[in-house]
């Protein structure tokens, strides 16, 4: 996963701060490698391939920056779901690479199994229906 851009979130919410290391020879030090475009897009992709439940969202769960996104947060919250979440305003590569992902131009997105549920409005409508259950309720953490 992209280090520091990339919260595991739901009911086990994960952020552990990069390590600071101080070495004797700039030789020593360790590189940090920033993904160029190509590289952060295969591992979005990879991430949402890899993860049952992913939200590209403004802010963090614990944060929203956008009221879309503090909704479908809340909407996932009774779900007792493990999800991950990108904070798309952490790095305006994450904003552009989720919308040619899913061809879809708003943020928040959810993606589920692999695929692109929608943003807000069908997120909303699928909590009230039920089918977001169904969707992601095999995902509870108690089952």
């Amino acid at each position: 996963m992209i280090r520091g851009l990339v919260r595991a979130c739901g009911t086990r919410g994960v952020n552990r701060p990069g390590l600071v290391r101080f070495c004797s020879h700039p030789d020593f030090a360790e590189k940090s490698k920033v993904p160029n475009d190509e590289e952060m897009l295969a591992e979005m992709k990879e991430d949402i391939k890899s993860n049952p439940v992913v939200l590209f969202m403004k802010g963090d769960p614990g944060q929203p920056r956008c009221g879309f996104s503090a909704k479908v947060a809340s909407i996932l919250q009774p779900y007792n779901v493990k999800y991950i979440c990108y904070d798309v305003l952490a790095d305006q590569r994450i904003r552009d690479g989720v919308k040619r992902i899913s061809n879809w131009p708003t943020i928040p997105q959810l993606f589920v199994d692999g695929e692109f549920v929608g943003g807000c409005d069908i997120v909303t409508e699928l909590h009230r229906t039920g089918e977001l259950k169904e969707l992601i309720g095999k995902y509870a953490k108690d089952k």
